[in-house]
């Protein structure tokens, strides 16, 4: 099941990720235009294994765990 989307993310939830922090305000609204959210409920998988994804993802709030091939 594919996580959530939701509407672009706020100036404030912005700030929350240090690579992006330190940006204008403006600067921010403009970029947070072109960015989504995703709410990924316990356990979903966010990527697949040798997924090929050219986006990049943060995690704003909760936890991610990471699992290997081998399962561990």
């Amino acid at each position: 099941m594919k996580p959530i989307e939701s509407p672009t993310p706020s100036v404030e939830t912005l700030r929350r990720i240090e690579a992006i922090a330190g940006l204008s305000e403006g600067h921010l609204i403009l970029l947070g235009k072109q960015l989504q959210l995703r709410h990924a409920k316990p356990g979903e998988v966010l990527l697949e294994l040798d997924s090929t994804e050219s986006s990049s993802l943060y995690i704003v709030e909760g936890k991610v765990a990471l699992r290997s091939h081998d399962g561990s």
